[in-house]
């Protein structure tokens, strides 16, 4: 393959817009540590500036870029980094290092796609909850998914104000905590007014659950949106084992709930009763950028 770049990666050279004719001279090459090519270098005849042919890469200067792929799959698929580590013959902190660039990559990418997915007009939202560091410390996690094709539109994580028979035990240790989940709540609904303007869709369907809140939200973020409030059965054990058929078969957020057991499954600190847990909420919201664009099917850069 040639050489395509069209503009010089220093912001302040006459030649920093794309340009048709090459504003670059050969200057030699150098070998790559870790797939042993040689890699050519060049310089720009506007100011000077040296440049290899990776500089225009997304991997650009990374040491290992060959485990990206590995870490996108594997991270997404019920692995911790711990086990990524030991599998992949690596430092738990060049893991680390990788998911972190990978989840970043994983947000600019959703953004650039959102307007990319298939068209569709009917989706299903609703909130799961996980916590931080402790069970004291809940998490709201706003889930937002396209029904008809199965894709997810968002995922955002919001905290929860301390609940149940030990909120004032968590209050007295570890101080006021603010509810941030309707922000997250305002975050995915954005997500999905983004996708319907880049479609040309007027009157989106949006499903949810029965939460006496979301009217309001959806209201102020898509007021054109034509919102069903389902109420959610519950079920017992004893009616699961006797239940004739299978036990989801009207269920009217059947994708959303789909979509919510796969995250469980699929993300190593998502689990119940294991020792993997979110420190922090950051951390948790990195993760879940990697799993949509896993789940969504985008390409890893290499």
């Amino acid at each position: 393959m040639g050489f395509l770049v069209r503009q010089c990666p220093n912001a302040t050279c006459k030649f920093a817009k794309p340009t048709r004719h090459r504003f670059y001279s050969r200057v030699g090459s150098f070998l790559c540590k870790w797939n042993h090519r040689r890699i050519p270098r060049y310089r720009c005849r506007g100011c000077g500036k040296g440049f290899s042919s990776s500089r225009f890469k997304a991997t650009y200067r990374q040491k290992k870029p060959y485990l990206n792929s590995s870490i996108f799959e594997l991270y997404s698929s019920s692995t911790s980094q711990r086990r990524l580590a030991k599998y992949l013959k690596t430092d738990r902190k060049t893991i680390a290092r990788k998911f972190i660039w990978l989840a970043e990559w994983a947000e600019r990418e959703h953004k650039k796609k959102l307007s990319e997915l298939p068209a569709s007009s009917v989706f299903q939202f609703d909130e799961m909850e996980s916590f931080e560091h402790t069970r004291l410390k809940p998490l709201s996690i706003s889930v937002a998914v396209d029904a008809s094709f199965s894709k997810v539109i968002a995922l955002q994580v919001g905290t929860l104000g301390y609940k149940g028979r030990m909120a004032s035990f968590a209050l007295s240790k570890y101080g006021p905590r603010i509810d941030t989940s309707e922000e997250a709540v305002l975050r995915a609904l954005s997500s999905i007014k983004i996708h319907c303007e880049s479609k040309n869709i007027a009157n989106p369907s949006l499903i949810t659950d029965a939460k006496s809140t979301y009217p309001r939200l959806i209201k102020g973020v898509l007021p054109d949106a034509l919102h069903t409030a389902v109420k959610v059965e519950k079920i017992s054990m004893a009616q699961r084992l006797f239940r004739k058929g299978r036990r989801n078969e009207k269920d009217p957020l059947f994708v959303l709930n789909f979509t919510a057991a796969k995250i469980r499954h699929d993300l190593s600190r998502m689990a119940r009763k294991v020792w993997v847990t979110t420190k922090k909420s950051s951390f948790l919201q990195a993760h879940l950028n990697l799993y949509l664009a896993y789940v969504n099917g985008y390409e890893v850069p290499r």
